[in-house]
Parts: C-alpha cells; structure tokens; sequence
C-alpha cells in the first residue's frame, strides 16, 4: 500500500460572541504574529497586506515559513474569522486557536480541521459552545 503525501494541516476557525473585538490593526497583527508563533510556525511577514475597513474591522496576514495565516474581524458583531495553514508536522495550528480562544472568549466557535494530502481529508467540523 502507498503511502499518503502529508503536505499540511488547516484550520479555519469563527469565533461568535467574543468579549472584545477591537476595531485596531496594530494589535491584530500582533495577535497574529503571537498565535503563529505559539503554533510553532515561523512569522516571515505581518502587517503590510493588512487592512481596515470602514464602518470597522481589520484583516491581517501573515506570510509564514509554512504557509500563511489569516484573521478578519467584525467587531460590531463580535466576530472574528482565523485561517492557517502550515506544510510540514512541525507546527500544530490547534495550539493559534487555542490562544486566540484564550484571548477572545467567545461564546462559540466554529471549527474545521483538515489535512492537505493528495485527496484533502476533513479530519474534524464541529461547534464549540461556551457557558
């Protein structure tokens, strides 16, 4: 049997219902520099494909040795979207969106875990709810 090509794992993550969401670019690409590090992705560059939006919100990317690395906020809804993937075993994106949950309390996420191989493989969908 033939094994499988591992090119990577994503997650594309929404966070509902957080505490805060600031309206503020430069912390975002903190955040994200932050999360991708803890990940155990290597941040390249953050910052100038970042944006603001009018009424509000902010989009960040990060370019990472990986792969890449996206948050778009909707702070007048509380919402928050991250999205990361990363080539290669080193790294685990589930440690971004667990600092992130950290960070945001929301009070659901919605969560999709895949791995790229030849046929791209979901590995997890699900719905957290918080309490």
């Amino acid at each position: 049997m033939e094994k499988m090509i591992d090119l990577g794992r994503s997650i594309f993550a929404t966070f509902c219902g957080c505490t805060q969401v600031p309206d503020d670019l430069i912390a975002f690409e903190q955040i994200l520099k932050d999360a991708c590090r803890i990940s155990g992705a290597v941040v390249r560059k953050v910052g100038s494909v970042g944006d603001e939006f009018t009424p509000q919100g902010v989009t960040v990317a990060a370019i990472l040795q990986e792969s890449h690395a996206v948050i778009d906020t909707w702070p007048e809804y509380a919402t928050l979207t991250f999205d990361i993937f990363t080539c290669g075993d080193h790294a685990d994106p589930a440690k971004a969106v667990r600092y992130l949950w950290e960070i945001f309390h929301p009070r659901k996420i919605l969560y999709i875990k895949g791995e790229m191989t030849e046929e791209m493989s979901v590995i997890e969908r699900k719905t957290i709810l918080f309490e």
